[in-house]
């Protein structure tokens, strides 16, 4: 008999898709001129939504890789995981090439066609694809790792967190490293059992308000600095104690902000079932493509609009709009098995 799928997690994959399309729409759809400036970095609502946001899509993804660590060995993990994350990276690096190369035959892009060029377009591609799907891949491959060779061993995840701390920040090595202990927290969390020790805490409103202060606390005092962008995650030659302080305070922020998410969904949605939980749960079902496709979309097109400045309604109408497209192409690309498994990592 199959199990049935917990609606719980598709909802909080589809409020963390939401918030990065909403993020990035502040980012890139107020024009060229507001993208360059950097402004968006100040902007009290894209303040909240990077808070947390990434750190709450990560600890889904480490929750859930725990319940396929207790179902498969390491040789499927990995597997697996290839399936799901480079399968689909390297076929969108082809889909890349193909932009691109429209784009030198419209006139936009001047770089020669060349057979040289085709291939540094496709690993570049691959190589700098979305950077949420590597992480993924990282901190999967450090899971499969220590359960292979160390048995799970807390000790080996503790080393492998401050061997990050020393390794450069070079392309995207600052984000993975910055939401590794995301994932290996809510792998461990599932794997040791936690939740059943803690069942009453989760149904707990004072603990839920306890994060939701922390979180509040904590928002306050979110700079510039605070990115993970701008201030990067390797201590070395920098002032250790400033970057350490710095990667605490983004992780519990990010901690905190998740949980009083995840906590609030499960008081609306605990033993409930109507049109708006399903509409979101199907939502939380498409999150890859979803991700995959508005990425292009922003990159491609939306900040190339000739918008000046930040407008909320404009941010609210784009943000529907690329969602409903993504979500449509993400549903025309699941019905077929080819593109399924290509570009989607499905089965």
């Amino acid at each position: 008999m199959e199990k049935q799928r917990n609606p719980y997690f598709d909802i909080l994959k589809a409020i963390s898709i939401i918030l990065v399309i909403v993020g990035h729409c502040i980012q890139y759809g107020a024009g060229m001129d507001y993208l360059r400036s950097g402004i968006f970095l100040y902007n009290p609502l894209f303040i909240f939504i990077y808070s947390f946001h990434m750190p709450l899509f990560m600890i889904i993804s480490g929750y859930l890789f725990g319940y396929s660590c207790k179902n498969k060995s390491e040789n499927q993990l990995f597997t697996s995981k290839i399936k799901q994350l480079l399968i689909p990276l390297f076929c969108w690096s082809f889909i890349n090439l193909f932009i691109q190369i429209i784009k030198v035959w419209a006139g936009i892009s001047t770089n020669p066609i060349t057979f040289i060029w085709m291939c540094q377009t496709v690993f570049s591609g691959f190589i700098h694809g979305p950077w949420f799907l590597w992480a993924i891949w990282w901190s999967s491959l450090v899971v499969i790792i220590g359960r292979r060779f160390f048995k799970d061993n807390l000790l080996f995840y503790l080393l492998i967190c401050l061997l990050t701390l020393v390794i450069p920040d070079k392309n995207n090595t600052a984000v993975y490293k910055f939401m590794l202990p995301f994932f290996l927290a809510a792998y461990l969390f599932n794997s040791y059992d936690y939740k059943t020790k803690f069942k009453k805490l989760c149904n707990s409103k004072l603990l839920a308000i306890l994060f939701g202060v922390l979180f509040v606390i904590l928002l306050r005092y979110y700079n510039f600095d605070s990115y993970i962008y701008t201030s990067g995650y390797c201590i070395l030659g920098k002032d250790i104690w400033w970057q350490l302080n710095n990667n605490l305070f983004r992780f519990f922020i990010g901690m905190f902000g998740s949980i009083s998410v995840m906590y609030l969904v499960y008081f609306l949605t605990n033993q409930r079932q109507n049109a708006v939980i399903n509409f979101f749960g199907n939502i939380g079902q498409k999150t890859l493509g979803i991700y995959l496709i508005s990425n292009y979309i922003f990159d491609e097109l939306l900040k190339r609009l000739p918008i000046l400045g930040l407008n909320y309604w404009y941010v609210l109408i784009e943000a529907i709009s690329i969602l409903l497209v993504s979500i449509l192409i993400t549903t025309i690309l699941k019905r077929f098995k080819t593109t399924n498994r290509l570009l989607l990592g499905g089965r």
